[in-house]
């Protein structure tokens, strides 16, 4: 989790669930700075051997698919997050 405006912005309740799941996951919330390091890493410092499509990368390069639960792992939520995002930009 990156600490944006994003997580700024949430409601008080919102605010602590992140924080709380955060802190039992044994994890603290990332700076903008380290947050952005692996998509940088991937756009312009990985070479393409060095990657694996559709993998789950932590700052920065660090191949972290073993951490991902199952809705994350599912093949039939990508389909229908990819069609939702489809959908969601043809006005665009």
């Amino acid at each position: 989790m990156v600490e944006t405006n994003l997580v700024h912005s949430l409601g008080r309740f919102n605010k602590s669930v992140v924080y709380g799941v955060n802190y039992l996951m044994g994890v603290s919330l990332m700076t903008e700075q380290r947050g952005r390091m692996s998509q940088l890493w991937v756009a312009a410092g990985a070479k393409k051997s060095e990657l694996v499509n559709g993998a789950f990368y932590r700052p920065v390069g660090v191949l972290s698919n073993s951490q991902l639960d199952k809705l994350a792992k599912s093949e039939k939520f990508a389909k229908e997050l990819w069609e939702w995002t489809e959908k969601a930009l043809e006005p665009f």
